[in-house]
């Protein structure tokens, strides 16, 4: 008890001074049986100086000091005026700023590589990047900070961009396919061939130096640096004063300022080397994985890219074919490009690396400590694999109870996208209340779940906390019970070490853990580059079966005759797969230019698998009885029954790609009966549509894309797969004579897939109709219509229901624009919804989480923080215990070490204990959140209206909202926020205990560093949250470029617009990638050198301090300082990670929070409603006889009295009784 208060009383205590003639013997002796230090050879002098010698350079000592000062006021002032605004842009240029950087506009020399030819130690101190960064960190505010890709500087020179890189990777992959068979090759070995040997070489000597410096040079500084305390405190006591400090001084400096100077060289250097790679290896990748997925065929096979109408056959082709579709699971384009790649290759040989040098860094740690513990080593060997097995078996909890929250999430999540998809039903039958109480009922079960994994999770960390100051008790008192007292250079130098052997197993667990699940991922990508691919790939892959007009290859198809006058020709069988079933045939079709040709079938007959012929997707029989052949142009305009609409504009969609011609782009419009919706639409033709815009019918849809192909003036021959289907009569009607008969279209060949309709077919040159993939009838439509085949076709077809003409979608052009026109009337009086992300870039406001807390409970939040405020202050009267304990061996060498153990063991577990009470008071807080949050915004959507609301919000953004992001607040919000102040908590409380043993003075000249790490901090929180929205956005572009090939290939290859848009991707990666890597690593980089810098600055003077004050400062009390300075400056980097990394949950928290105010309908249920409402009342038989009729109102109807009083009151019209007031 007396030693408990004893280091109770030493917080805040400055030391005194003690009596140099009962320290001289023992700091004598402690000096001696410590190891020869680095510093003490450069004094020149023996411990067994005079005790008369003097000091004869205080004024060259003083020098140091003011030129060391000066140099850190200097250097903080330079710091400080980077953090100046530059002046602000106009805004006319943040508007004129392009979507995506153009491949023309990249240089061979990047930023990274012009500033380190300008200077190295602006490439050091990131100097580049503090222009934009004191731009856009200068406020939170969304409207003043928002990013656009375009506008940050170019990462990576010309050969590391997604285009370049996508080049060479094809080309190395052909190699590789060429050498070694598609099915033996390699992706590891092209991979490898890419980075090259040398790159890979310096990477792993980088991270090994780096490895080497935060870790290993931080124990050999600790213990020379006490080891030289120790003799100087001998030498003071033998003296009475100190010797000559100038070269001490200096080697101190500069052994404490090489440390952030390596780790700020080392990290810049891997972060540069890190960037290339990843550029090289994901903008490949990228690239690779696009044009392959372009190249697929339009197969039932679900060949990966995704399945529509337009890549895929129909269900008629399907069901024509006879045969199932071929298993391809997990060979998804979307899956592969944003989980595989961009989360599970990101940074992989920098994990492999990592996962080598922990390694290595865990034997040498081991064998130093080794030296210093011997035997007592196995002391913490056995207490260390107990804990971590315990710590794998809750790690398998975990994983349980994960498992059981995911499961639990798909439930909710495929019940969300029923009610959503369907919720023009739900409102229809006034379900919104039903499906609440069901969706909420099922979250309620997900909180359950992860209540049981918050248990777990809370015992891992206390673990985890406790796990390094553990091993120190078990090694000291190990040592202790074997070889007896130890000194302050042994028990500071374990500390250090054994958590740099935590730090590495952590980093060694991690790593491993991302290295076998890249094996899966490298798997996965590989088959999909070595699936089939189409027959004919336009002008890579040309089939001798194939001629394409102006074809001249020689033993090629044979040349007709008629070949100029024929526009199609297509002869054969033909089947989905090279190994499937026969779906066409005996094809016998030659079409002329310009004529106008009907396909006519029943469901399953074949006719859209006929219009994927005549593209070529189809892979023909090939025979000695069998002479296949399709001629056709390069150019072919397809339509698919489910229109291609890209994400953009209007207008670009309708352009796609080709040169503006208003005339033309104007005639397009009125043909395809969209100038009455674009007046309607809000925007016009600039409107954005797509899967993140304005939500178009399929109607709508349908006729943009026949505007498209009517724009498309390249294209001689326009195959359209049931263009009036989607459209009512009128519409059709119009569609007929103005687009596919107009002057658009009339001089094109034209093949439409449309049902019999007597009077339109009357106006085509040609009918053919198909049965059961057999041409049965083609001609004349006069001819054709009287044929028994068309009788039976019409015989069987069912009764067409006409679509509602009451919906925008289906009414004609007049009806449609007057029916939508007061829609927009009604809907300006109203706040606009925003349609995309970057539009609405929202921040976490102090009101919104000041409604959280409240949420959450205020006194659970305060109880936590204050909780574990004090487990991290008993921690630290845990490393006091060791401090006291080496102090005191100066007055009694021969004193027993048991008190200090068992001390040094009490506060331990008390700061177990109070560890988990602190961690209830949390989990409690985050699951109230957790249960509120996801209904309040459940009820607000079922109750938006459609029109201003679901109209204009797809249902996949609001699915991510309640899916993603609500896991990330249940999962993550909690812990970063624990993150961040577990940052703030453990450096303030240490630091405050080293102001206390330093003099005031160097307190005063710590302020303008704490101002400048706080403004550093801020500026990059602020550049971050931008950032991050940057990040989403040029993601969702990528995405949308790949969801475009995954769903339409057959409509791209058809227009041969390949090139181009792999192009686009390209540019779209290389701008998703240069954010990311910029946010993750240059804004990381910019801060953690900067901080690191400065923060070696106290570190320096700490031990300066120490060194000038050897008679006042115990050693174990500057041991103390000294080792939690460096830990902290060694881990600056994952602490500022940690507090910056919340940010991301902190804006996922408020786009869900968005939802709270979208607008609302009229609540279904009136006040006044509920007096009308039906009741049931349960009375005892007993109490019947009490029940008596009162007296008559006016409208015939009497009260019932209970007892003598009122109980039921007639209605006012006389046919209802309610209850009394």
């Amino acid at each position: 008890l007396r030693l408990q208060l004893e280091t109770l009383s030493a917080v805040g205590a400055m030391p005194v001074a003690r009596s140099v003639a009962a320290e001289a013997g023992l700091v004598a002796g402690s000096a001696a049986r410590a190891n020869i230090s680095l510093l003490q050879p450069m004094l020149g002098e023996p411990l067994s100086m005079a005790a008369g010698v003097g000091r004869p350079s205080s004024s060259a000592e003083a020098s140091i000091l003011l030129l060391y000062m000066s140099f850190y006021i200097i250097s903080l002032f330079l710091l400080y005026l980077q953090l100046q605004k530059p002046p602000k842009l106009e805004k006319k240029v943040e508007e004129d700023v392009p979507i995506f950087r153009s491949r023309s506009t990249f240089s061979d020399i990047d930023v990274e590589e012009a500033e380190y030819r300008r200077s190295t130690f602006s490439w050091l101190s990131v100097t580049w990047a503090s222009s934009w960064v004191a731009r856009w960190g200068s406020s939170f505010s969304s409207a003043l900070t928002k990013i656009k890709a375009c506008e940050l500087p170019q990462l990576g020179n010309k050969e590391c961009q997604a285009h370049e890189s996508g080049e060479a990777f094809e080309l190395l992959w052909a190699e590789e396919v060429a050498k070694n068979g598609e099915e033996t090759a390699s992706l590891c070995a092209v991979v490898y061939r890419l980075w090259t040997g040398r790159v890979l070489c310096n990477m792993l000597l980088v991270q090994a130096g780096r490895i080497f410096v935060t870790q290993l040079y931080v124990v050999i500084l600790i213990e020379h640096a006490l080891q030289y305390f120790q003799w100087l405190q001998g030498y003071v006591n033998a003296n009475g004063d100190l010797p000559s400090m100038v070269l001490p001084m200096l080697v101190t400096i500069v052994a404490f300022s090489s440390l952030p100077f390596l780790n700020v060289l080392f990290m810049s250097l891997g972060s540069a080397i890190g960037n290339r790679l990843d550029q090289q290896l994901l903008g490949g990748l990228a690239v690779a994985l696009f044009k392959k997925a372009q190249r697929l065929p339009a197969s039932g096979a679900g060949n990966g890219s995704g399945s529509s109408a337009g890549n895929t056959p129909n269900s008629s082709s399907a069901s024509e074919s006879g045969e199932p579709a071929a298993p391809m699971a997990n060979l998804d384009l979307m899956t592969l490009l944003n989980y595989d790649i961009a989360q599970q290759l990101y940074g992989c040989f920098e994990h492999i690396c990592s996962c080598v040098n922990s390694f290595v860094a865990f034997v040498i740690l081991m064998s130093m400590l080794w030296v210093r513990l011997k035997v007592a080593t196995l002391v913490v060997l056995g207490i260390a694999i107990p804990t971590v097995m315990f710590s794998v078996a809750r790690g398998a909890g975990l994983s349980v109870c994960m498992l059981d929250y995911q499961s639990k999430v798909d439930r909710r999540i495929t019940t969300l996208r029923e009610v959503l998809f369907g919720i023009r039903v739900v409102k229809c039958y006034a379900w919104e209340e039903a499906m609440e109480e069901r969706i909420s009922n099922l979250r309620a079960q997900e909180v359950t779940c992860l209540a049981r994994w918050y248990h777990n999770l809370g015992i891992m960390y206390g673990i985890v906390l406790c796990f390094p100051r553990l091993l120190v008790l078990a090694g000291l008192w190990g040592y202790s019970a074997i070889y007896g007292h130890q000194d302050v250079v042994t028990i500071f130098t374990c500390m250090v070490i054994l958590g740099s052997l935590r730090c590495m197993c952590e980093i060694f667990a991690s790593s491993l853990g991302r290295i076998v699940t890249v094996l899966p991922t490298i798997g996965r990508v590989e088959a999909f580059l070595k699936l089939p691919e189409a027959p004919l790939i336009l002008p890579h892959k040309v089939p001798k079966w194939v001629r394409l007009q102006g074809d001249e290859r020689e033993g090629g198809a044979p040349q007709d005759a008629t070949e100029s006058q024929v526009a199609i020709s297509l002869h054969g069988s033909f089947r989905w797969r090279p190994e499937g079933s026969t779906v066409l045939h005996g094809l016998s079709l030659d079409i002329p230019q310009g004529e106008l040709v009907a396909v006519l079938g029943e469901v399953g007959a074949g006719k859209s698998t006929v219009l994927h012929a005549m593209l070529g997707e189809l892979f023909p029989n090939e025979g000695p009885d069998d002479q296949p052949l399709l001629a056709r142009p390069k150019e072919v305009v397809f339509c698919p029954q489910v229109a291609h609409i890209a994400e953009g504009t209007v207008k670009q969609n309708i352009l796609f790609g080709q040169e503006f011609d208003e005339d033309r782009y104007n005639q397009a419009l009125y043909c395809a009966s969209l100038e009455s919706d674009l007046k309607v639409i809000d925007g016009g033709d600039s409107a954005l549509i797509g899967a993140r815009g304005v939500a178009l019918s399929g109607g709508q849809k349908a006729r943009v894309a026949m505007a498209r192909a009517a724009y498309r003036s390249t294209a001689s021959v326009t195959l359209l797969d049931d263009p009036f289907g989607a459209v009512d009569a009128p519409t059709a009607k119009f569609l007929l004579e103005e687009l596919v008969l107009g002057p658009m279209l009339r001089d094109r060949t034209r093949i439409i897939v449309m049902q019999p309709d007597a009077e339109r077919l009357r106006r085509f040159d040609r009918v053919i109709v198909m049965e059961k993939g057999r041409v049965k009838e083609n001609g004349p439509p006069a001819r054709v219509m009287g044929t028994e085949a068309y009788q039976r076709l019409l015989s069987s077809q069912t009764t067409r229901f006409e679509n509602d003409e009451t919906s925008p979608s289906t009414q004609s052009p007049g009806a449609r624009a007057t029916a939508m026109a007061g829609k927009k009337e009604s809907s300006e009086t109203t706040v606009a919804t925003a349609l995309r992300e970057e539009e609405n870039q929202g921040r976490p406001t102090w009101t919104m989480l000041k409604q959280y807390c409240r949420l959450g409970r205020w006194r659970h939040l305060v109880n936590f923080l204050l909780i574990f405020s004090l487990q991290t202050f008993i921690f630290l009267l845990c490393d006091l215990v060791l401090a006291h304990w080496t102090n005191s061996m100066v007055f009694d060498p021969n004193g027993s070490d048991q008190p200090f153990l068992f001390a040094y063991f009490f506060w331990l577990v008390m700061a177990l204990v109070v560890w988990f009470v602190g961690w209830n008071f949390g989990t409690w807080f985050t699951l109230r959140i957790s249960g509120h949050i996801h209904n309040m915004a459940l009820s607000r959507i079922l109750r938006a209206p459609v029109d201003k609301f679901f109209d204009k919000h797809p249902v996949g953004r609001i699915m991510n909202r309640l899916h993603n992001d609500i896991v990330v607040i249940d999962t993550s919000l909690f812990l970063r926020f624990f993150g961040s102040f577990a940052v703030v908590v453990q450096t303030l409380i240490p630091m405050m205990y080293i102001h206390t043993i330093m003099p005031w003075f160097v307190s005063i000249a710590a302020l303008p560093l704490y101002y400048l790490i706080t403004c550093f901090v801020s500026r990059a929180w602020n550049t971050l949250a931008p950032m991050i929205y940057c990040i989403m956005t040029t993601k969702s572009f990528v995405t949308a470029k790949a969801g475009d090939v995954a769903s339409s290939n057959v409509v791209l290859r058809g227009l041969q617009d390949s090139e181009r848009l792999a192009e686009e991707f390209a540019d779209a990666f290389n701008d998703a990638n240069t954010v990311d890597l910029i946010a993750k690593r240059v804004l990381k980089r910019w801060l953690v050198n900067r901080v690191t810098f400065m923060w070696s600055f106290y570190t320096v003077t700490t031990f300066l301090v120490g060194m000038l004050n050897a008679k006042y400062i115990g050693a174990g009390t500057l041991g103390l300082c000294l080792t939690n300075l460096l830990i902290l400056e060694v881990l600056l980097e994952p602490n500022i990670e940690n507090s910056t990394g919340a940010l991301f949950e902190f804006i996922c928290l408020s786009r869900v929070h968005e939802y709270l105010s979208v607008p609302q309908e009229r609540p279904a249920l009136a006040l006044d409603d509920v007096r009308y409402r039906s009741f049931s009342s349960r009375v005892q038989r007993s109490a019947l006889r009490a029940l008596s009729l009162g007296p008559r109102h006016a409208n015939g109807a009497s009260e019932v009295l209970l007892d003598g009083t009122r109980f039921l009151v007639p209605s006012a019209d006389g046919t209802a009784l309610c209850l009394a007031d």
